[in-house]
């Protein structure tokens, strides 16, 4: 494997439906050391929380495409127990199928690229560093684009 990238991700949503964010936190190590860190987020104007935090799964996982990381090892964590139950339980997928087969089709790449890929839930709210990153990215930019239309 060529490196170990860490994807923390979550969503927000003001109402729900409402304005929502997404944010994703990557790091990027070799040989245990940290290379380099990177930001995503983004907002939606009229969407649901899990929409959010799906899209902060895609987002991050584009970003990895675009960068064409290969042969590497990616863990993602969020605090979805369905959308990390659905990718490692094979759950039925019954809703926003949209954004599933955005999802499968990054992960189709990603593995096709020699990524091994793993799928981790994290506890919310619970005082993990970066849980609370992804967490203040996607409040704050649903909060921003509040704001804006207001």
């Amino acid at each position: 494997m060529n490196f170990l990238i860490k994807v923390h991700t979550d969503g927000s949503c003001l109402g729900n439906p409402g304005v929502g964010g997404y944010g994703a936190y990557l790091q990027k190590y070799k040989d245990g050391e940290l290379l380099i860190e990177a930001e995503l987020k983004g907002s939606n104007k009229e969407t649901t929380n899990n929409r959010m935090e799906m899209m902060a799964i895609v987002k991050a996982m584009e970003f990895l495409n675009i960068k064409e990381i290969k042969n590497s090892q990616i863990e993602f964590y969020s605090d979805s127990s369905l959308i990390i139950n659905t990718l490692n339980k094979n759950w039925k997928r019954k809703a926003n199928t949209d954004i599933w087969v955005r999802m499968q089709g990054e992960i189709n790449e990603l593995e096709a690229n020699s990524n091994k890929l793993k799928f981790n839930w994290v506890k919310g709210h619970a005082g993990i560093k970066e849980n609370e990153i992804v967490h203040n990215l996607a409040f704050s930019a649903a909060t921003k684009l509040k704001e804006e239309l207001s």
